[in-house]
């Protein structure tokens, strides 16, 4: 997982410098490329309601996940704008999560839940595709972007000692609004985001707080750190819902919460 992340660090960092070299040399676009690389120090707290149904167990568990300790998960992020008014600007995501829980409940006593040693896993790999709009920007000091995000889950949901082993994934799509304010020539800005997506019966958003430093150098790009505090909900019926339910299998229920602080590395070009 570590391995994989700072991998993908590295395409991010030598795709922005490459994309921005080669405008330059073409000719003078105004092409904003904004770029960072961190960790989330995510915790996991909720339920999820699972039907197990296989050669050893056909019973209804409830697992509690808000019994462990925070997770380190790392997310990287680019944003590009252009000058193309007509054209949507593009922001591409990526965040891994995992969480830990408890078997807390079944209707079966014979099976050893109450001793609270039946453990789970829960791992939910997250990439968004971004499409927005600038309407407006450094407007007293303020921007303001709009858009559509399509977010790829991958999920996978692990109970060892009743031998599940659940793999999903989907695409929802999401609204997205980010806020940002920031003086000119000031080093220091704040911004927050949203995403957000619901159905009625099941509801999965995404919002971010932080603020950022941004060293103002002459050249190339400037680098630049963040700090702030993230929380995505991922309140799931998979039975009831739609595009939504396909994020876990049907046999899954979920209303997990992930939040916590994050910090990283930006750049600017």
């Amino acid at each position: 997982m570590v391995e994989h992340f700072f991998k993908q660090v590295t395409v991010l960092i030598v795709l922005s410098v490459s994309l921005k070299a080669v405008v330059l040399q073409v000719e003078p676009i105004a092409l904003k490329i904004d770029a960072a690389a961190g960790i989330w120090g995510s915790l996991a707290d909720g339920t999820i309601t699972h039907y197990v149904n296989n050669a050893y167990y056909d019973t209804l568990v409830t697992d509690d996940m808000g019994k462990h300790t925070q997770s380190a998960a790392g997310y990287l992020y680019v944003s590009i704008k252009h000058p193309f008014s007509r054209l949507p600007d593009i922001r591409f995501e990526y965040v891994g999560v995992k969480g830990a829980g408890t078997i807390i409940d079944s209707p079966v006593p014979d099976i050893p839940f109450y001793d609270s040693t039946t453990h789970s896993e829960i791992f939910l790999t997250q990439y968004d595709t971004i499409l927005f709009y600038n309407l407006f920007e450094n407007i007293h000091n303020m921007t303001v972007d709009m858009g559509v995000d399509f977010k790829y889950v991958v999920s996978q949901y692990v109970i060892d000692d009743l031998y599940v082993n659940e793999k999903s994934d989907s695409i929802v799509p999401m609204l997205y609004l980010r806020g940002r304010v920031e003086r000119v020539f000031s080093p220091l800005g704040f911004e927050t985001d949203i995403k957000y997506s619901t159905n009625g019966t099941s509801t999965l958003y995404d919002i971010r707080a932080k603020f950022d430093y941004t060293l103002k150098m002459k050249g190339l790009f400037q680098p630049g750190i963040e700090v702030g505090y993230r929380v995505q909900k991922f309140k799931i019926d998979g039975e009831e819902s739609s595009f939504l339910g396909d994020v876990f299998s049907l046999q899954t229920n979920t209303n997990l919460t992930f939040d916590g602080l994050y910090g990283g590395i930006t750049v600017k070009f």
